[in-house]
């Protein structure tokens, strides 16, 4: 993980436990263009693609899911490994219009 620690110099850790949020009153374009903006998105997109896996087969929008990937591998390619232990990522072909 210390490569993407080392991504973000200047802002701190964007992995820490507790980074200091934004304030209600910034701009939240500013605050999507920083480095800990970037990190929650590209979380909320890792998370979002999860949960979609985990969903019974019937119930999978594969097209949403595919372009939560598709966003998450070209917009924030740097961030794209970083919520998965090395060890749960083995085996995984990355296939963005393949189930898990």
């Amino acid at each position: 993980m210390a490569d993407i620690i080392d991504m973000f110099p200047g802002d701190g850790d964007p992995l820490s436990d507790d980074p200091a949020p934004f304030s209600g009153d910034a701009d939240p374009h500013a605050f999507l263009n920083s480095a800990r903006g970037h990190f929650i998105v590209a979380r909320a997109l890792d998370l979002a693609i999860r949960y979609i896996d985990q969903l019974p087969e019937k119930r999978k929008p594969y097209s949403d899911r595919s372009d939560m990937r598709f966003i998450l591998d070209n917009c924030f390619a740097g961030l794209a490994g970083a919520f998965h232990e090395p060890e749960q990522m083995a085996g995984q072909n990355g296939s963005p219009d393949e189930p898990g």
